[in-house]
Protein backbone atom coordinates (compact mmCIF):
# COMPACT_ATOMS: atom_id res chain seq x y z
CA UNK A 1 0.00 0.00 0.00
CA UNK A 2 1.37 3.39 -1.05
CA UNK A 3 1.40 6.21 1.47
CA UNK A 4 2.76 9.76 1.62
CA UNK A 5 5.21 10.42 4.41
CA UNK A 6 4.11 12.96 7.00
CA UNK A 7 6.28 16.07 7.27
CA UNK A 8 7.22 18.04 10.41
CA UNK A 9 5.58 21.26 9.24
CA UNK A 10 6.24 22.96 12.57
CA UNK A 11 9.98 22.77 11.90
CA UNK A 12 9.73 24.54 8.54
CA UNK A 13 10.45 28.24 8.27
CA UNK A 14 7.77 30.31 6.56
CA UNK A 15 9.58 30.43 3.21
CA UNK A 16 10.19 26.66 3.31
CA UNK A 17 6.55 26.04 4.23
CA UNK A 18 5.33 28.10 1.26
CA UNK A 19 7.81 26.42 -1.09
CA UNK A 20 6.56 22.96 -0.15
CA UNK A 21 2.89 23.82 -0.60
CA UNK A 22 3.58 25.55 -3.89
CA UNK A 23 5.08 22.25 -5.04
CA UNK A 24 1.91 20.47 -3.94
CA UNK A 25 -0.22 22.89 -5.96
CA UNK A 26 1.99 22.41 -9.02
CA UNK A 27 1.86 18.64 -8.68
CA UNK A 28 -1.92 18.60 -8.39
CA UNK A 29 -2.23 20.93 -11.36
CA UNK A 30 0.09 18.81 -13.48
CA UNK A 31 -1.52 15.48 -12.69
CA UNK A 32 -5.09 16.71 -12.44
CA UNK A 33 -6.73 17.40 -9.09
CA UNK A 34 -10.12 16.04 -10.15
CA UNK A 35 -8.55 12.78 -11.33
CA UNK A 36 -7.25 12.38 -7.79
CA UNK A 37 -10.70 12.72 -6.32
CA UNK A 38 -10.62 16.42 -5.47
CA UNK A 39 -13.34 18.80 -6.54
CA UNK A 40 -12.33 21.91 -8.49
CA UNK A 41 -13.69 24.02 -5.64
CA UNK A 42 -11.54 22.30 -3.04
CA UNK A 43 -8.42 22.60 -5.21
CA UNK A 44 -9.13 26.31 -5.79
CA UNK A 45 -9.60 26.84 -2.05
CA UNK A 46 -6.25 25.18 -1.39
CA UNK A 47 -4.48 27.28 -4.06
CA UNK A 48 -5.96 30.50 -2.69
CA UNK A 49 -4.75 29.75 0.83
CA UNK A 50 -1.24 28.91 -0.41
CA UNK A 51 -1.17 32.09 -2.50
CA UNK A 52 -2.29 34.18 0.49
CA UNK A 53 0.43 32.64 2.65
CA UNK A 54 3.00 33.32 -0.06
CA UNK A 55 1.93 36.97 -0.33
CA UNK A 56 2.43 37.45 3.42
CA UNK A 57 5.88 35.83 3.34
CA UNK A 58 6.96 37.92 0.35
CA UNK A 59 5.71 41.08 2.04
CA UNK A 60 7.77 40.27 5.13
CA UNK A 61 10.85 39.57 3.03
CA UNK A 62 10.44 42.73 0.97
CA UNK A 63 9.04 45.01 3.63
CA UNK A 64 7.70 48.44 2.73
CA UNK A 65 10.42 49.84 5.00
CA UNK A 66 13.30 48.09 3.24
CA UNK A 67 13.88 50.59 0.43
CA UNK A 68 13.93 53.60 2.78
CA UNK A 69 16.07 51.72 5.27
CA UNK A 70 18.65 50.83 2.64
CA UNK A 71 18.69 54.45 1.50
CA UNK A 72 19.56 55.67 5.00
CA UNK A 73 22.17 52.92 5.29
CA UNK A 74 23.94 54.14 2.14
CA UNK A 75 23.75 57.73 3.34
CA UNK A 76 25.26 57.00 6.74
CA UNK A 77 28.02 54.93 5.09
CA UNK A 78 28.84 57.83 2.78
CA UNK A 79 28.87 60.37 5.60
CA UNK A 80 31.04 58.24 7.85
CA UNK A 81 33.61 57.62 5.11
CA UNK A 82 33.71 61.34 4.33
CA UNK A 83 34.15 62.33 7.97
CA UNK A 84 36.92 59.81 8.46
CA UNK A 85 38.76 61.11 5.40
CA UNK A 86 38.49 64.65 6.76
CA UNK A 87 39.91 63.51 10.11
CA UNK A 88 42.78 61.77 8.36
CA UNK A 89 43.47 65.01 6.50
CA UNK A 90 43.49 66.93 9.80
CA UNK A 91 46.19 64.56 11.05
CA UNK A 92 48.37 65.62 8.09
CA UNK A 93 48.30 69.29 9.06
CA UNK A 94 51.69 70.94 9.49
CA UNK A 95 53.23 71.24 12.93
CA UNK A 96 52.61 74.58 14.58
CA UNK A 97 49.11 74.91 13.08
CA UNK A 98 45.93 74.76 15.08
CA UNK A 99 44.76 71.63 13.30
CA UNK A 100 47.98 69.79 14.18
CA UNK A 101 46.92 69.86 17.85
CA UNK A 102 44.10 67.46 17.03
CA UNK A 103 46.42 64.80 15.55
CA UNK A 104 47.33 62.97 18.78
CA UNK A 105 43.82 62.67 20.28
CA UNK A 106 42.30 61.79 16.90
CA UNK A 107 44.74 58.96 16.30
CA UNK A 108 44.61 57.65 19.87
CA UNK A 109 40.90 57.86 20.63
CA UNK A 110 39.13 57.92 17.28
CA UNK A 111 40.94 56.67 14.17
CA UNK A 112 42.52 53.66 15.86
CA UNK A 113 39.16 52.72 17.37
CA UNK A 114 36.81 53.29 14.45
CA UNK A 115 37.93 51.91 11.10
CA UNK A 116 36.29 52.12 7.69
CA UNK A 117 35.24 48.49 8.18
CA UNK A 118 32.34 49.75 10.29
CA UNK A 119 30.26 50.16 7.14
CA UNK A 120 30.63 46.43 6.39
CA UNK A 121 29.25 45.28 9.74
CA UNK A 122 25.75 43.82 10.15
CA UNK A 123 23.09 46.52 10.35
CA UNK A 124 22.64 46.67 14.12
CA UNK A 125 26.36 46.45 14.87
CA UNK A 126 27.05 49.33 12.50
CA UNK A 127 24.32 51.37 14.18
CA UNK A 128 25.92 50.84 17.59
CA UNK A 129 29.43 51.69 16.34
CA UNK A 130 28.27 54.87 14.64
CA UNK A 131 26.42 55.96 17.77
CA UNK A 132 29.62 55.31 19.75
CA UNK A 133 31.65 57.25 17.20
CA UNK A 134 29.39 60.28 17.63
CA UNK A 135 29.59 60.08 21.44
CA UNK A 136 33.39 59.79 21.41
CA UNK A 137 33.79 62.73 19.04
CA UNK A 138 31.69 64.95 21.29
CA UNK A 139 33.37 63.67 24.43
CA UNK A 140 36.90 64.41 23.14
CA UNK A 141 36.25 67.65 21.26
CA UNK A 142 34.21 70.81 21.73
CA UNK A 143 31.76 72.14 19.17
CA UNK A 144 34.36 74.76 18.26
CA UNK A 145 36.91 71.98 17.66
CA UNK A 146 34.52 70.08 15.43
CA UNK A 147 33.75 73.25 13.47
CA UNK A 148 37.46 73.98 13.01
CA UNK A 149 38.00 70.44 11.71
CA UNK A 150 35.14 71.02 9.28
CA UNK A 151 32.97 68.11 10.42
CA UNK A 152 30.43 69.71 12.77
CA UNK A 153 27.56 69.65 10.25
CA UNK A 154 28.63 66.27 8.88
CA UNK A 155 28.40 64.73 12.34
CA UNK A 156 24.87 66.08 12.76
CA UNK A 157 23.87 64.61 9.37
CA UNK A 158 25.46 61.27 10.26
CA UNK A 159 23.57 61.08 13.54
CA UNK A 160 20.28 61.89 11.80
CA UNK A 161 20.85 59.25 9.10
CA UNK A 162 21.87 56.64 11.68
CA UNK A 163 18.84 57.36 13.87
CA UNK A 164 16.45 57.23 10.91
CA UNK A 165 17.97 53.95 9.79
CA UNK A 166 17.51 52.47 13.27
CA UNK A 167 13.89 53.67 13.35
CA UNK A 168 13.18 52.00 10.00
CA UNK A 169 14.95 48.82 11.09
CA UNK A 170 12.85 48.63 14.26
CA UNK A 171 9.63 49.39 12.37
CA UNK A 172 10.36 46.56 9.96
CA UNK A 173 11.08 44.18 12.83
CA UNK A 174 7.78 45.17 14.46
CA UNK A 175 5.90 44.66 11.20
CA UNK A 176 7.34 41.18 10.80
CA UNK A 177 6.68 40.08 14.37
CA UNK A 178 3.20 41.57 14.87
CA UNK A 179 -0.09 40.90 13.13
CA UNK A 180 1.74 39.48 10.08
CA UNK A 181 3.04 36.61 12.18
CA UNK A 182 -0.45 35.81 13.47
CA UNK A 183 -1.91 35.82 9.96
CA UNK A 184 0.89 33.60 8.68
CA UNK A 185 0.28 31.17 11.54
CA UNK A 186 -3.44 31.06 10.67
CA UNK A 187 -2.79 30.46 6.97
CA UNK A 188 -0.20 27.79 7.69
CA UNK A 189 -2.74 25.90 9.79
CA UNK A 190 -5.38 26.16 7.04
CA UNK A 191 -3.05 24.93 4.31
CA UNK A 192 -1.89 22.03 6.51
CA UNK A 193 -5.47 21.02 7.30
CA UNK A 194 -6.43 21.00 3.62
CA UNK A 195 -3.25 19.15 2.77
CA UNK A 196 -4.29 16.42 5.22
CA UNK A 197 -7.51 15.97 3.24
CA UNK A 198 -5.66 16.05 -0.10
CA UNK A 199 -3.16 13.49 1.21
CA UNK A 200 -5.99 11.08 2.05
CA UNK A 201 -7.45 11.46 -1.45
CA UNK A 202 -4.10 10.82 -3.11
CA UNK A 203 -3.36 7.78 -0.95
CA UNK A 204 -6.81 6.36 -1.68
CA UNK A 205 -6.51 6.90 -5.43
CA UNK A 206 -2.95 5.56 -5.51
CA UNK A 207 -4.21 2.23 -4.19
CA UNK A 208 -7.04 1.79 -6.73
CA UNK A 209 -6.52 -0.09 -9.96
CA UNK A 210 -7.94 2.54 -12.29
CA UNK A 211 -5.90 5.54 -11.24
CA UNK A 212 -2.88 4.03 -9.53
CA UNK A 213 -0.44 5.51 -12.04
CA UNK A 214 -1.62 9.05 -11.30
CA UNK A 215 -1.52 8.41 -7.59
CA UNK A 216 1.97 6.98 -7.80
CA UNK A 217 3.13 9.95 -9.90
CA UNK A 218 1.75 12.38 -7.35
CA UNK A 219 3.42 10.54 -4.48
CA UNK A 220 6.69 10.60 -6.41
CA UNK A 221 6.47 14.37 -6.76
CA UNK A 222 5.43 15.01 -3.16
CA UNK A 223 7.88 12.52 -1.67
Amino acid sequence: MLTINSLPFGQLRNAEHVAFFNNVVLALGKIGAEDLGLTAEKFTEFKNIVNAEQDIVLKAQGSMYTADMEGYDKERDRLYRMIRLKLQAVCLASEGTGLHLYKAPLEKYILNKYSTDIVSLPYQEESAHLAGFDLDMHARFTEEDLEEMGIDRDLVSLKVANNKFSDMYNERATERSGSTAELTKKLRAESENLYGLIKLHIEYVSNTDSLSEKGEACIAILG
